[in-house]
């Protein structure tokens, strides 16, 4: 039975929010098992440069789409190596987290992610995974709102695990999830909470829709030459904020949420997510996705089961998908706000024939670190939530591209296993790291609206129709 420290899934009752029919027991097993081994062993962190451990996300991503026990296995041994192992918790520091003001002076502390995770795994064991987030993240005092934005940290990391342990039920997910909100540092706040003074502020005559805002990002001079063409890790807050910062304030802080239209309000942010991560192409360039605009595109998928939480207020249901909406066109902006070209996507020709269910194939035997699944999933689950508003024009992807995105993923991917592939040169970009998080670093593009970002991406041959050109 699941439990604050035991994650124990149920091809039965634990399927996913999102699943084929085939799960077997084995395979739930088998990633029960790999999870509670993940949990005792390592830390959040793969590096301390801030890389993520991924085995998590990795493993609740491929079960869903029908992985075997053998493909889960495979999974986690191509990623284990190279973690950080997590430590035993001091007793001593632990005991010091029940002051709340020792508490709050750890936040943003790597080095207690053993206390902060017995401490959530206790609360929870206590009082439930539902008081528990409420109490930490949701009341609205001020640990709280010291709390909630590092659930967005570490490019969303920390709010995307808590998705995972909220769709599977699993406690001990949701208890790892408050660990890493915990350690890591609140980079969203001068973003998001200058956009919500403003929001409360202004009366808008109109709820502009998320494409209306993207336009205005697109069509300012500020925003873009904010941008630099430097080969940098993060742009959005070393380029895009410090020199834009109120031209994206003031944009963004005009989107609102009507609790009478929080359906509509939620389908048209998966929709416009998978459209600026999927679209954002560059004339005569292969097909390649942006790593940043890719993880919107990741943590959208959760937003059906975050607003779905019968427990979680109206009020706060809003001011997640506010905030999400708000990141989703900051990082786009960080990107320098690249063309979107939807006749790539409509007039993509895939290399292998096959619905759904194929890319369902595909992806659980990919070998990554999980976040081509977690894509693929988001594209179906947009496609899905979306259908009923078809033809809006708030809603840029129609429902024909859906499967055609999913296709260009994989098709996009797979080229590294190919004959003849070679990584593109990126062992300095974090030293000292694992040969697979360096092939996860080759996988995706960086900032997809600037030039350096597609120099090492193979151009589309002159002399034939290329794929998707």
């Amino acid at each position: 039975m699941a439990s604050a420290s035991q994650v124990q899934l149920s091809a039965k009752d634990s399927p996913g929010y999102l699943h084929v029919d085939n799960i077997s027991e084995e395979a739930a097993q088998k990633a029960s098992d790999l999870l509670n081994e993940n949990r005792e062993q390592y830390h959040a962190y793969l590096h301390g440069a801030g890389l993520h451990n991924h085995i998590l996300h990795h493993l609740l991503a491929i079960y869903p789409l029908g992985a075997s026990a053998a493909q889960l296995q495979a999974a986690y041994s191509l990623n284990a190596p190279g973690q950080r192992p997590k430590g035993d918790p001091s007793d001593a520091a632990l005991a010091e987290l029940s002051e709340l003001s020792i508490f709050r002076k750890r936040l943003g502390n790597e080095s207690y992610y053993a206390e902060y995770l017995k401490f959530f795994t206790d609360e929870i064991s206590k009082h439930g995974v539902e008081a528990t987030l409420n109490r930490f993240c949701f009341c609205g005092d001020e640990l709280a709102e010291d709390l909630f934005p590092r659930l967005f940290g570490g490019l969303l990391h920390p709010i995307i695990h808590l998705g995972y342990g909220l769709e599977y039920n699993q406690p001990s997910i949701v208890a790892e999830a408050l660990a890493s909100a915990a350690i890591h540092v609140t980079f969203v706040e001068p973003i998001c909470f200058p956009a919500e003074k403003l929001a409360e502020q202004r009366r808008p005559d109109s709820n502009p829709s998320i494409m209306s805002l993207v336009s205005l990002l697109r069509n300012d001079p500020v925003v873009i030459t904010a941008i630099s063409e430097e080969d940098t890790h993060n742009k959005l807050l070393t380029d895009l904020m410090p020199r834009a910062g109120a031209h994206v304030h003031d944009v963004i802080s005009r989107y609102t949420v009507e609790p009478d239209r929080l359906q509509e309000s939620l389908a048209e942010m998966l929709n416009t997510a998978i459209y600026l991560t999927i679209a954002s192409q560059r004339p005569g360039k292969e097909i390649m996705f942006d790593f940043y605009l890719m993880h919107t595109a990741n943590l959208a998928f959760f937003y059906p089961l975050f607003m779905s939480l019968s427990w979680l207020s109206t009020e706060n249901k809003c001011r997640l998908l506010k905030w999400k909406v708000w990141l989703d066109l900051a990082v786009y902006a960080s990107c320098k706000c690249p063309d979107l070209r939807l006749e790539r996507v409509l007039q993509y020709q895939p290399e292998h024939e096959g619905g759904w269910d194929s890319i369902f194939v595909r992806a659980a035997a990919y070998q990554d670190d999980g976040h081509t699944a977690k894509l693929i999933r988001a594209i179906k689950m947009a496609e899905i939530v979306s259908r009923p508003y078809d033809g809006r024009p708030q809603f840029p992807m129609p429902t024909e591209a859906f499967l055609l995105a999913a296709h260009m993923v994989m098709d996009s991917v797979e080229q590294m296993c190919k004959p003849g592939y070679r990584r593109v040169a990126v062992d300095n970009y974090i030293p000292g790291i694992h040969e697979e998080v360096l092939r996860t670093v080759a996988r995706w593009i960086r900032f997809c609206g600037t030039e350096i970002a597609w120099k090492n991406v193979p151009s589309l041959p002159s002399s034939t129709t290329p794929r998707g050109s």
